[in-house]
């Protein structure tokens, strides 16, 4: 039997070259991960601290859930953005997540329409284009577009020009 939209695994302990479809055998990294799955796939981040341009700074293209357990985190290390951009046309439900110390153009997570942020936590996302100097919109998320949904998410200490936690532009 071959599954569809089977389930992808990720941990900071995990191998790149593993299959990615069990938790004793995970990715590393969560580009691996998305760029593996197909649409309608789910991804389990399992705990640990998530940092560098193969775990942060990535745009998503796919119809994905994403779950973590509330102790998978996501860091800018003060230099990147911390989390995802969810490009247009596609539903993303991220689950469970952390996002702290995000920085630049996109401070935590850009989404498109139709996104899901829940049981997320987001902390100390700048967005900005200089060091400490809030510009632009939505330090932890920036919506562009309709039906996006943030339930139970927690937001503290996110800076932008527009909406610190939150920027709706639609």
């Amino acid at each position: 039997i071959t599954l569809s939209n089977p389930n992808y695994y990720v941990n900071p302990a995990g191998d790149d070259s593993n299959a990615g479809t069990s938790s004793t055998a995970p990715f590393k990294t969560l580009s691996k991960a998305i760029s593996t799955a197909t649409d309608k796939s789910s991804i389990y981040v399992q705990a640990g601290y998530y940092a560098g341009t193969n775990n942060t700074v990535l745009t998503i293209s796919k119809n994905l859930t994403i779950y973590g357990n509330g102790s998978a985190i996501f860091s800018g290390e003060n230099s990147r953005q911390s989390g995802f951009t969810v490009a247009t046309g596609y539903s993303v439900t991220l689950n469970g997540l952390k996002f702290i110390n995000g920085s630049g153009n996109a401070g935590a997570v850009t989404v498109n329409a139709n996104c899901s942020i829940i049981n997320c936590t987001f902390t100390n996302n700048l967005k900005s284009t200089s060091t400490n100097n809030a510009t632009g919109w939505g330090g932890a998320v920036y919506c562009i577009g309709s039906n996006n949904y943030i339930f139970n998410s927690d937001f503290y200490s996110n800076k932008a020009y527009y909406g610190g936690a939150i920027y709706n532009s639609s």
